[in-house]
């Protein structure tokens, strides 16, 4: 045989990280793809109504585009140091993507990671407002738990980054408290509230247009696919699969946890291509249904 000479255990959790970087690279694609899309639309689109807001998209896209590529370029680096040049480190790859996380080109990664969560969790709590504006429940309620989190998010987020760019400290390993998971945890605790009352107000929508108007109308604002794209559930599904391994321990978390880095802007990309193409919920939109 010519296997390694290493516990079942150091194997699976190696499997589990180069597997990852090879998932991480397909969601790259489709960033890319989706980067293209999106300028495509929003620079044809452009007139003298919407300039102001399609300069914002741009830009918008263009940070989350390259923060993906910066993640994407740390993560193939960090992986072909662990699995290539660096492979005779002691404990194998796995050991080493722990034990290394602090360094510069991974730190890198952590940064746009980081930074991307923060802007596509800052779309969704505005793509929230918009959806909720016209709602019988004042603004300010609903988006109060939101906005709480999403400042703890910011907090936790600071203090994974410090956590992780430190000497003998990782997502996973660290000689004083670990933010991971609280950081986490609040950035996903963001997405499910997010989805939720995205969701319920896109349902109270459709209903009461097809009880005034019925069955077909407005059905582009309101159907199954315009819920699931509006709330970003795409990312919110992604992050049960990343928490839930992660604090049971177990390794496969690892693959989620690479991954998640181009998911999180996937499902931005997703949001604005519908605003560009007119099909997303907009200010005005509740005015034009009901009246």
């Amino acid at each position: 045989s010519y296997a390694p000479n290493e516990t079942h255990a150091q194997i699976y959790s190696e499997e589990t990280f180069l597997q990852g970087a090879l998932l991480a690279s397909v969601g790259y694609g489709v960033v890319l793809t989706l980067y293209v899309f999106c300028m495509h639309l929003l620079v044809t689109g452009m007139n003298a109504t919407n300039r102001r807001t399609n300069a914002c998209f741009i830009v918008y896209v263009t940070v989350m585009f390259v923060l993906g590529t910066l993640f994407q370029a740390s993560n193939s680096q960090f992986t072909q140091l662990a699995y290539v040049e660096d492979r005779d480190f002691p404990g194998g790859p796995a050991v080493y993507e722990e034990a290394m996380f602090y360094i510069p080109v991974d730190t890198m990664g952590n940064v746009a990671y980081v930074l991307s969560n923060w802007l596509a969790d800052g779309l969704l709590m505005w793509r929230c407002m918009v959806i909720c504006r016209a709602s019988f429940i004042p603004i300010w309620i609903i988006m109060a738990l939101p906005c709480l989190l999403y400042a703890g998010s910011l907090s936790m987020g600071v203090c994974y980054l410090v956590q992780v760019s430190t000497p003998n400290s990782s997502a996973w390993v660290t000689t004083s408290v670990n933010f991971t998971l609280p950081y986490a945890s609040l950035s996903f605790g963001l997405n499910i509230i997010i989805t939720l009352v995205i969701v319920v107000r896109l349902l109270v929508s459709r209903r009461q247009l097809r009880r005034i108007l019925g069955r077909g109308h407005g059905t582009h604002y309101t159907s199954i696919m315009a819920m699931l794209v509006e709330s970003a559930i795409l990312y919110a599904a992604f992050s049960i699969f990343f928490l839930a391994p992660w604090a049971a321990g177990n390794a496969l978390a690892n693959i989620c946890f690479q991954a998640s880095g181009q998911v999180q802007i996937i499902a931005p990309f997703m949001i604005i291509a519908r605003v560009a193409l007119g099909k997303a919920w907009g200010a005005d939109t509740s005015t034009k249904l009901f009246t």
